[in-house]
């Protein structure tokens, strides 16, 4: 079992949510936070309403351990990949998926799906992203990072993927899979999310540094024989 806070209860107060047979690999809240998600080493992904503790959905699909879960903006649909190296996408809470694809991800390490499930990416260790059109049933791109990738996020018009690789940010354009931008960071990125319009990304990494950033990255400016600083803090429009 985990323990989980959660709005329903006083502040600080710990409830345990119990039901996973094995350890538990993934969590994750939907974006309206009634509802949690888990998945684990018991092949099982649940469906819990934290304010009471109790599942409201079994999801058995999987043949091995599920490693990555992720959920659309508008809490309307899970996406799900393991061991296995299937990818299963469900209407929530409906625990039969209406989509099934073998992705040839053999260690999925982060996924991200998009409002009404238009699109869905799966990432693993060796740095590749499967992008997948599940209403065509297609791959749409398959992306090669330079690194691991320890997360996904699509802004709300899918026009773009933004991942978390090794202690970098990169994004690509989900039409033409060309790299759109890149940013370095000191330490591996753990979480990446992104406003709706594309133009803020925010960042966590192994430090415990939020950091948000401006998108597309612009590139500072120096005087003429000027040597760049160390470190820099923008603000504003740099073009």
């Amino acid at each position: 079992c985990a323990p989980f806070w959660t709005s329903a209860l006083p502040a600080g107060e710990l409830r345990y949510l119990e039901g996973h047979s094995e350890p538990i690999y993934a969590v994750e809240y939907t974006s309206d936070g009634l509802h949690l998600i888990s998945a684990g080493f018991d092949r099982t992904v649940k469906l819990w309403e934290p304010a009471t503790a109790g599942v409201l959905s079994d999801y058995n699909d999987h043949d091995d351990i599920v490693l990555a879960i992720a959920t659309s903006d508008d809490a309307t649909q899970l996406a799900t990949s393991g061991l296995d190296k299937q990818v299963f996408l469900y209407d929530l809470p409906v625990a039969r998926p209406w989509f099934e694809l073998a992705s040839a991800i053999e260690a999925p390490t982060a996924m991200a799906v998009t409002t009404n499930g238009g699109l869905v990416a799966v990432a693993g260790a060796s740095g590749q992203i499967a992008l997948v059109n599940p209403v065509t049933g297609a791959k749409q791109h398959q992306l090669a990072a330079s690194g691991e990738v320890g997360a996904l996020a699509f802004p709300a018009d899918a026009s773009q993927l933004f991942a978390g690789v090794g202690s970098a940010v990169t994004s690509w354009q989900t039409g033409d899979a060309s790299v759109s931008g890149t940013v370095e960071a000191a330490s591996p990125i753990t979480a990446v999310d992104v406003d709706a319009e594309g133009k803020r990304v925010a960042t966590v990494d192994t430090e415990g540094m939020l950091r948000v950033i401006a998108w597309p990255p612009v590139a500072a400016k120096f005087r003429e024989n000027e040597s760049p600083p160390v470190e820099i803090a923008a603000a504003g429009d740099l073009s």
